[in-house]
Parts: structure tokens; C-alpha cells; sequence
């Protein structure tokens, strides 16, 4: 790849992965990069008070149930309001781990230019998934758990859990690994190939035209 390519794309001739931050790219999109995960976090924020504690969504759940399926047996209802809070946890930080994963891709883009020499498949996935990211996304979600199970310890109808820690932990963990499966679907490799492909033929098209225009 020449010199002129590797300056439309802004990458250096090794092509290192480089921050989402240049001449390019503003912090206005970095913070909508990190919006979305940003009102998620509220949405948990406001999970973890009182209002959402067992007592009020079991009155809530058995109102609903109530109303559907008539009179539920007690220990039945506790089962049901369990697996539903669980699930809640475990899906909430799973799509937690998702939008942080989502936000540290576009801080830190892997840039083309390391791409654009060769068409594998394993340089092609690596600007859908990165270790790194997942990494960062998971360990984030952890953070949140924890600091979320703890503040749970400070209020009267709450009790933190290292168990609940640890779902919300396998929620993120799943996250990722749907994630990593996805990025190697053929379908997801062959739309990035050729997105590749045409930008590379899109940015290097003025330097050809100025390299055959060249005198002498």
C-alpha cells in the first residue's frame, strides 16, 4: 500500500491500532459512542433503589398474574418472581456488556490500513471483534455489578450479593461470546470484505489519478 493511501486512510505505514480521537473524529462522537451504555447505566442505577426492591415487583408481578391466571399459590409465585429477577440481572448486564463493548470498539478503531493489503479472514474480523474490547467490556460490566451489589448494602429493603455478582458477570460474559460468534458468521465476514475492498479502491482512486496525471 503507498504513501498516499495509508494518508487517506490516517494510519501509520504499520497500520497499529490507534484511538477513535483524530483530526477526523471529535469528542462529539465519542460521547454518542458511550451514550447509549451511559443511559443503560441509569436504568440499573434506578434497578438498585428501593423502588425496584423484591417487595415492590412482587407486588407488581402478583397483581399482573392475578389478574391473567387468577389466585397462584405462594411458593409458586416465589419461584416465578425469582427466575424473573434473575433473568432480569442476567440479561441487563449482558446487554451492559454488549453496549460497552459497542463503545470501546469505535474509541478504539482498529484502522484500516492494516487491512487493506490482504482480504483473510482474520484481518477482515478485526474490526468486528478484538480480545482487548471484549476484555474491556467484561471488565466494566464487573465494576458495575459490584458497585451496584454494594450500594444495594447501604438501603433498607436491599441486600447485596456476591452471587448476584456473579450472574451479572456470566450475563456479560455470554454478551461477548454472542458477539464473537456473530463476527465470524460467513455472512458478516463476506459484507466486510467487500466494504473493504471498496473502500480501498474509493481511497486510493485520487492517488492514482495523481500519480498518472504526474509529468514525466
Amino acid at each position: 500500500m503507498n504513501k498516499a493511501v495509508q494518508g487517506a486512510l490516517g494510519a501509520s505505514p504499520a497500520g497499529p491500532e490507534k484511538s477513535f480521537l483524530s483530526e477526523s473524529n471529535s469528542w462529539k462522537q465519542i460521547l454518542l459512542l458511550w451514550l447509549p451504555a451511559t443511559l443503560w447505566l441509569g436504568v440499573i442505577a434506578v434497578e438498585s433503589t428501593n423502588a425496584l426492591s423484591s417487595q415492590h415487583t412482587g407486588a407488581i408481578l402478583r397483581m399482573v398474574l392475578s389478574f391473567f391466571f387468577g389466585q397462584i399459590e405462594t411458593h409458586r409465585f416465589n419461584l416465578i418472581h425469582g427466575l424473573l429477577r434473575k433473568a432480569g440481572h442476567f440479561f441487563g448486564y449482558a446487554i451492559l456488556s454488549w453496549l460497552f463493548f459497542r463503545a470501546w470498539r469505535g474509541t478504539l478503531a482498529v484502522s484500516l490500513a492494516s487491512q487493506v493489503t490482504r482480504t483473510l479472514p482474520a484481518s477482515i474480523l478485526k474490526n468486528v471483534w478484538r480480545a482487548r474490547w471484549a476484555a474491556l467490556a467484561i471488565v466494566l460490566t464487573i465494576i458495575v455489578a459490584a458497585l451496584d451489589e454494594w450500594h444495594q448494602t447501604h438501603l433498607t429493603s436491599r441486600t447485596g450479593k456476591v452471587a448476584d455478582v456473579v450472574l451479572d458477570t456470566f450475563g456479560g460474559i455470554f454478551a461477548q461470546t454472542v458477539i464473537l460468534v456473530n463476527a465470524h458468521s460467513p455472512g458478516k465476514l463476506k459484507a466486510l470484505t467487500t466494504v473493504v475492498q471498496s473502500s480501498v479502491k474509493r481511497w486510493s482512486a485520487p492517488a492514482r489519478r495523481a500519480k498518472e496525471d504526474a509529468p514525466g
